[in-house]
């Protein structure tokens, strides 16, 4: 049986040049992968932050097609969780356990900056918008 919290945890590492080159986001009950624990590797390479705070999921799927509308779903679930981390971390929004990525630990080391966050997952979603499509009919 599934358990009941949904809370997720985002780890980035951020090196000295402002670009991620690590993250992970699993489940923070089990550890369990979302999907993939790096969905997005392929595309975060070389990407600066500003880079991706400014992306769109189809800027995503430019360079990394998915395979089924569950993997896009699982894609812009990590897109919006790695947005909302990098503008906790770098000040733009507030991180506090009430919000929707609170920062649980920052380090840094010779690689850069590594951030540990929970993600709210339910409040991940309601940032996530419909499409659209799926309400038109042809008469």
């Amino acid at each position: 049986m599934p358990c009941s919290d949904i809370t997720d945890i985002l780890s980035l590492t951020i090196d000295h040049e402002d670009r991620v080159i690590h993250y992970s986001f699993s489940k923070l009950t089990c550890g369990a992968a979302v999907g993939s624990a790096s969905l997005l590797r392929k595309w975060i390479e070389n990407r600066s932050v500003s880079d991706i705070l400014s992306s769109a999921l189809n800027d995503v799927l430019a360079v990394q097609p998915t395979r089924s509308q569950t993997w896009e779903y699982l894609t812009l679930k990590h897109l919006k969780a790695l947005q909302h981390g990098l503008r906790a971390m770098v000040g733009e929004h507030s991180c506090g356990p009430d919000d929707m990525c609170a920062i649980q630990s920052i380090e840094t080391d010779q690689r850069g900056i590594k951030m540990l966050a929970l993600v709210k997952v339910d409040l991940i979603i309601s940032d996530i918008e419909a499409c659209g499509n799926c309400c038109h009919r042809q008469d």
